[in-house]
């Protein structure tokens, strides 16, 4: 099942209650992701295919006080930026909120820097780092819920979306 919309609907009322916020993509979720950048302005970021470097300075925005989500597929919002996610927002609690995407069958073709090798595999990593809590909706009100719980507390989150 696919729960972006309902939670980017459920963040797109919350987000006009903090002018923290801040939304960072990389190079994905466009249909979804526009009510969200018209809302947010200046504070929507696409900064390309740099997963890295996006984390790193989602971790920094935390540190300076703001409420930062970086969206995009699973692979490129745990696996890559691992060391990132555990240094620089899990360990010291940062708020970040990480949403990570499945990759539909469409994607099966680019092999496994896209893919998951099976449905539990994000959750193992995210499970191993200390402070960070995980949210998997099973259906649309479980979406709305995370984005609530998500957005409501200042430490870090991962939900697989």
């Amino acid at each position: 099942m696919d729960f972006r919309k309902p939670f980017v609907d459920k963040l797109i009322e919350l987000v006009g209650q903090d002018d923290r916020t801040v939304f960072i993509t990389m190079d994905v979720g466009f249909s979804f992701l526009e009510p969200l950048k018209k809302r947010l302005r200046n504070r929507f970021f696409n900064f390309g295919i740099t997963e890295n470097a996006s984390t790193a300075i989602a971790a920094g925005l935390a540190k300076e006080g703001m409420r930062v989500y970086v969206y995009s597929m699973i692979p490129f919002v745990i696996f890559r930026p691992y060391e990132i996610v555990r240094n620089l927002i899990a360990m010291p609690e940062n708020n970040v909120k990480m949403l990570g995407v499945s990759g539909s069958a469409a994607y099966a073709m680019l092999g496994y820097s896209h893919n998951m090798l099976d449905d539990e595999e994000d959750v193992r990593l995210a499970v191993g780092l200390p402070g960070l809590n995980i949210i998997i909706p099973n259906n649309e009100k479980e979406a709305e819920d995370a984005a609530i719980e998500a957005f409501s507390n200042d430490l870090p989150y991962y939900v697989r979306l």
